[in-house]
């Protein structure tokens, strides 16, 4: 997942944005992804309201930046999120990893949200572009090189693989899987389906 980026023209501005998204996230985290307004979180971050919806337009465009801004930090470890090699695909699904245990207490609502049934629903519809845009273009190089099976679609397998990392969240968010083991879990399982689309010859 990558955070957009937008310019600011000072570093109180940009100071005042890691301000608004910290307090957003600890908002989300201690009422939940619908328990919470617009004035709360200005209050919580000690600007205007109206300052919220200059710089961020609407309250699902605000959380879904909160989010992704969990998801900015600097990758390591050769970790890129257009992957085109198995080693950097497994590179930036242990990266994933370690911002999954990094988000800690707001894991809960990223997984409600990911999962919600409401419609529309745009921090979803943001969540899952993030989420699945690193496969669809590993899984589109697979497929430049003829290394994918006929007619596979790899917008669905993306989502797949997508969906299965959001499950492993939730399982790690409630204590099925250990910190040590949720980037192996995540590997096995995003390899595996990957392995599944391989052309025979692979």
């Amino acid at each position: 997942m990558n955070a957009p980026t937008r310019a600011y023209a000072s570093k109180r501005m940009l100071d005042r944005r890691r301000k608004v998204l910290a307090a957003t996230r600890a908002v989300m985290a201690e009422f939940g992804l619908d328990g919470f307004t617009m004035r709360q979180i200005a209050d919580r971050a000690g600007v205007a309201t109206a300052t919220l919806f200059n710089n961020f337009q609407s309250r699902e465009a605000l959380v879904s930046q909160a989010v992704l801004d969990a998801f900015s930090v600097s990758r390591e470890d050769g970790a890129t999120d257009k992957p085109e090699s198995f080693e950097a695909l497994e590179a930036y699904v242990r990266w994933t990893a370690r911002e999954i245990i990094a988000l800690d207490r707001y894991v809960d609502a990223v997984v409600a949200a990911y999962f919600s049934r409401a419609v529309p629903n745009p921090i979803r519809d943001i969540l899952k572009h993030e989420a699945e845009a690193p496969y669809i273009h590993f899984l589109g190089w697979l497929d430049g090189k003829d290394m994918l099976r006929p007619a596979t679609d790899i917008e669905f397998v993306a989502h797949t693989i997508s969906s299965h990392i959001f499950a492993q969240m939730h399982a790690w968010s409630i204590g099925e899987i250990a910190n040590p083991d949720l980037s192996g879990a995540l590997v096995e399982g995003v390899m595996s389906i990957v392995r599944g689309q391989l052309a025979r010859s692979q």
